[in-house]
């Protein structure tokens, strides 16, 4: 059904390039796939293990290569991401270097985090939050999300150039009961001589939740961009005997266009729990009722630093 589905997609978007020479996608109603499924929803508008559970024949990720094999006159194919694992339905559907777009999405806080990976790890084109026009600006996650990755559009988008130098990642509430854990993933990648760890951003109090993007600039210079999140460092070098922190400088944007930045702020020792790492804090981070504000509250939530080793 795929095979015939996708031969009769591609006449039709041959049909349609012949009047408008323009990008032409579909997309698609995601299965589970294996571990795919990211909550306990009913099978509607998304999800479902079986043919017909969901709409069999689409270009769902276990078939995909027959669809790009049969629709070479599609430019791309997009997952609708509701109901699955979010991180691996981005990952998938990059398959064979295919651009991400993906034209629906929840658009609650849940999901409004989430786009950092697709922008950051996966090099999205877009991404488009479903009944989004129903929501007041004032009250909608995406306003502040959207408006940060706008303000930083040409540093992300130069990143995206560049492969492999950028990293999107996200940390969700942790459920508020006394047993609870944090399950968010650890962020580990190698850069520049440095082993780079990006982990929830430390409180005192109750951690909350956080997104954002490192996106590295050579050496040992990386660009922090978002909120609740910290990031340290280990030199690779098996000589070196310590690693510590050079530079830490707020920044705010002075030309979107450019993507040039002016420091606001140069940050020392406390923000940077005495130079082991780089904190970038919430807005409202919980001290738990310590009295000494070490964890500053946000304000650009875009940040530089520069780490650096030394060797016996």
């Amino acid at each position: 059904m795929a095979y015939n589905y996708a031969k009769y997609l591609n006449e039709v978007a041959a049909a349609g390039k012949a009047e408008y020479d323009i990008p032409l996608y579909t997309n698609v109603w995601l299965n589970y796939a294996g571990e795919d499924s990211d909550n306990d929803f009913p099978i509607v508008v998304g999800g479902g293990g079986s043919p017909g559970d969901y709409p069999s024949g689409g270009a769902c990720s276990n078939v995909l290569d027959i669809w790009i094999k049969f629709a070479p006159r599609l430019d791309f194919i997009a997952p609708d991401v509701y109901l699955t694992d979010y991180t691996s339905s981005c990952k998938k559907y990059r398959h064979r270097n295919q651009p991400l777009f993906i034209p629906e999405q929840r658009r609650d806080e849940y999901g409004a985090r989430r786009i950092w990976a697709a922008y950051g790890t996966f090099a999205a084109m877009g991404v488009s939050p479903f009944g989004i026009d129903r929501l007041e600006p004032g009250t909608n996650p995406f306003t502040k999300h959207f408006g940060l990755l706008k303000s930083t559009s040409a540093i992300v988008l130069d990143a995206q150039r560049r492969r492999d130098t950028s990293v999107g990642f996200f940390f969700d509430e942790i459920p508020p009961v006394p047993t609870a854990k944090d399950t968010s993933p650890i962020v580990r990648r190698t850069w520049g001589g440095f082993h780079i760890t990006v982990e929830r951003a430390f409180v005192f109090g109750k951690p909350g939740p956080g997104a954002g993007m490192v996106i590295h600039r050579g050496g040992g210079k990386f660009l922090l961009i978002g909120w609740g999140f910290q990031v340290s460092a280990k030199a690779v070098a098996d000589d070196s005997v310590f690693t510590g922190i050079l530079r830490f400088e707020e920044k705010k944007v002075v030309n979107e266009a450019t993507g040039q930045l002016k420091t606001a702020r140069v940050l020392n020792g406390v923000e940077t729990r005495s130079g082991h790492m780089a904190l970038m804090p919430n807005e409202d981070p919980d001290y738990g009722g310590f009295p000494i504000c070490v964890t500053i509250p946000a304000r650009t939530m875009i940040a530089e630093v520069q780490f650096y080793s030394l060797t016996e």
